[in-house]
């Protein structure tokens, strides 16, 4: 199925968001100071890894003021807008992932909403935003994108299975290898500029894929997505391409159209690995890189 959206138009559904904040109901909170009435032009950018210890605390507070169907109003990735009446399973199912860093767009713009709608609320709309409450980590949006610009297009947002491999919560060799060892690269070269390419943060000794060790502290990994049509060659056998992550690193943040420089690639353990600069000289790491494609 042909992909819609680039890495970087599906980012800027994160970072340009329109939600919807309901106005005040009888007998609920009372957040118009905190979040006006009506769709409000916010920023999805933080970057956030692991569960936020406020998910369970808020929406126990949420879960009671739900009916049986309970009216939301949304914007598609698509750019349509969306009114529906969903469950309170539903609801949750949406509200849970933005917290630990795996929500679609439109799972963060229903947690936002709920949040503003029936919890009574003491940070501002756009601080609550830049704090470290909701986010995306970075196979989060990798895999967000795999699952709702590759593989759904069309497809109601509600039936999204986060869970599900490939996907937000896909670790980040799994998702590295979706294409099989046909699709990795092993020179510069090999490069298409029309194509979306994966790179995988990886050892630069032994070429092994760097992915975080569930309950051992200190360890960690990176994945990042490089925009079709964008190439350039540069000086000494490099070339430049652009890429968008979600980052621990610059500020925290989701960021596209970042200038990456990358050098030829050395052999290791049969594999190629590839030293980058992602922006500036000083901030570097070590890749492997694969053409970003269904199985």
């Amino acid at each position: 199925m042909a992909t819609a959206l680039t890495p970087g138009e599906f980012a800027q559904k994160y970072l340009k968001m329109r939600v919807y904040i309901y106005p005040p109901e009888e007998g609920g909170p009372d957040n118009s100071a905190l979040a006006p009435s009506g769709w409000q032009d916010v920023s999805f950018a933080n970057y956030r890894l692991s569960n936020s210890a406020y998910r369970e605390t808020i929406w126990n507070d949420i879960a009671p003021r739900l009916k049986d169907k309970t009216d939301v109003k949304l914007i598609s990735i698509a750019g349509a807008p969306i009114e529906d009446s969903l469950t309170p399973a539903e609801l949750w199912n949406a509200f849970r992932y933005p917290w630990v860093g795996k929500g679609s767009p439109e799972q963060a713009q229903i947690a936002i909403q709920l949040v503003y709608r029936f919890h009574k609320a003491h940070t501002a709309l756009n601080a609550f935003l830049a704090a470290d409450f909701v986010g995306l980590d970075c196979n989060g949006f990798a895999g967000n994108y795999y699952q709702r610009a590759m593989q759904a297009q069309g497809a109601d947002w509600k039936t999204q299975n986060n869970l599900k491999d490939p996907g937000p919560t896909t670790d980040i060799e799994g998702l590295f290898k979706l294409g099989g060892r046909a699709a990795e690269i092993k020179k510069l070269d090999d490069i298409d500029s029309s194509k979306i390419y994966v790179l995988a943060e990886c050892d630069p000794k032994t070429g092994v894929i760097a992915d975080p060790i569930p309950g051992q502290d200190n360890t960690w990994g990176h994945v990042m997505l490089t925009e079709p049509g964008v190439w350039k060659k540069l000086a000494d056998g490099k070339i430049g391409l652009s890429v968008s992550e979600a980052t621990a690193d610059a500020g925290r943040k989701l960021r596209t159209g970042v200038d990456y420089t990358i050098y030829p690639g050395k052999t290791v353990n049969r594999v190629s690995v590839f030293h980058v600069e992602r922006g500036a000289p000083d901030d570097t790491l070590d890749v492997r890189i694969a053409e970003f494609r269904e199985p």
